[in-house]
C-alpha cells in the first residue's frame, strides 16, 4: 500500500503533474500577496473587492492542507518510513525550499545592517538580535518562539510550520495508511474541528489579547504569537495527509475524491474568526472566491484516478 512494501533504494517515481493544484497555488499565492500588500490600494475599490483581499490571508491554510495532499502523492512509489528514504526525503525537501528561503534571511539581514548603520545602533544590540532572532530565524524555528516570527522576515513563518510537516510526515503517514478509509473520513472531521476550534480561539483572543515584550521593539500579542506555531497549523497539514492517502487509495470513490476535497478546502478557507466575527460581511464573498479556487481542483481530480491508472 503506498509504497510500504517497496524496496528501500527504490528511486521516486515521477506522477503525473496536477496542473489545477499549481494554478490553485498561484492565485492562493496572490491571495496572500493582496492581502499583506493590497490594503491600502484597494481602500477605495467595490465593497466585494476589499472583502477578497482582507480574506486573502486563508490562502495560507490551503497551502498547508495542499502540502500535506502533495506529499503523500508524490512519495507513493516509495517508504519514507526507513532511514534511507526518510534521508532521501528531507534532503530533497531541504533542497527545494532552503536556498531560496536563506537568500531572503540574507536580505533581510542586509537591510538590518543598513538600518543599524544609519540609526547608530550598538553593537552589542546588533549581535543579540542576530545571535538569537537571526540564529532562530536560519534555523526555521522562529515559529516556536514568542517575538522570534515576527522580528527577522516575518512571513518566513510559514516556512518555520512547513519544516515542523516536513519533519512529522515519515512519522504520521503510516499512521493513516494503515486505516480503512471509513477512519479516515473520522481523522478528517476531527482534523476540520480542530482547525475551526484554533481559528475561532485565535479570533476571540485578538480582541484582548495581552502583549508579550510590550514597550520594546519586538512586542507582538498572544494571539500574533500563536498564529504563527507550527503546531496549531498542524491539522490543516493533516487534513491534506488524510486526503492524499485517500486519493491515492485507487478504490476510492471518484465522487469522494472530487467532492470531500472541494468541500474541506472550502470550509477551512472560509470558517475564520477573524472573518465571521470581525469582518462578517467578508464570509460569503470569502467562501465564494475560495469555491471559484476550488473548481478547478474538482475537474482536474475527478478525472486524475483513472489517467495514473490508464
Amino acid at each position: 500500500m503506498m509504497g510500504r512494501d517497496m524496496p528501500e533504494n527504490t528511486p521516486l517515481k515521477r506522477l503525473p503533474e496536477i496542473r489545477s493544484l499549481t494554478a490553485v497555488r498561484f492565485y492562493a499565492a496572490l491571495a496572500v500577496v493582496l492581502f499583506h500588500y493590497g490594503q491600502h490600494a484597494f481602500k477605495d475599490a467595490p465593497q466585494w473587492m476589499r472583502n477578497i483581499v482582507s480574506g486573502g490571508s486563508h490562502g495560507v491554510a490551503l497551502f498547508f492542507i495542499l502540502s500535506g495532499f502533495i506529499l503523500v502523492y508524490v512519495t507513493q512509489s516509495v517508504d519514507v518510513t526507513t532511514p534511507n528514504q526518510r534521508r532521501r526525503f528531507y534532503l530533497r525537501r531541504f533542497a527545494r525550499i532552503y536556498p531560496v528561503y536563506f537568500l531572503a534571511w540574507l536580505m533581510v539581514g542586509t537591510f538590518f545592517v543598513e538600518e543599524w548603520v544609519r540609526t547608530g545602533t550598538s553593537l552589542l544590540f546588533a549581535a543579540k538580535v542576530v545571535a538569537t532572532y537571526g540564529s532562530l530565524s536560519a534555523l526555521l524555528l522562529q515559529g516556536w518562539v514568542p517575538t522570534a516570527a515576527s522580528v527577522w522576515n516575518w512571513p518566513g513563518w510559514t516556512l518555520s510550520t512547513e519544516a515542523f510537516f516536513y519533519a512529522s510526515f515519515p512519522f504520521a503517514l503510516p499512521v493513516f495508511l494503515r486505516m480503512r478509509t471509513a477512519t479516515l473520513l473520522l481523522w478528517l472531521l476531527a482534523c476540520l474541528t480542530a482547525n475551526i476550534v484554533v481559528v475561532e480561539g485565535l479570533s476571540l483572543m485578538s480582541s484582548h489579547s495581552r502583549t508579550i515584550a510590550a514597550g520594546t521593539n519586538f512586542e507582538v500579542t498572544w494571539s500574533e504569537f500563536l498564529g504563527t506555531v507550527p503546531l496549531l497549523h498542524f491539522p490543516q497539514f493533516l487534513a491534506g495527509v488524510v486526503l492524499g492517502v485517500i486519493f491515492t487509495r485507487r478504490k476510492a470513490p471518484v465522487f469522494f475524491v472530487r467532492h470531500h476535497l472541494a468541500i474541506l478546502i472550502v470550509t477551512v478557507l472560509a470558517i475564520g474568526g477573524g472573518v465571521r466575527r470581525a469582518k462578517p460581511r467578508i464570509f460569503f464573498p470569502a467562501s465564494r472566491y475560495s469555491d471559484a479556487l476550488v473548481y478547478r481542483i474538482d475537474l482536474d481530480l475527478g478525472d486524475l484516478p483513472r489517467r495514473c491508472t490508464a
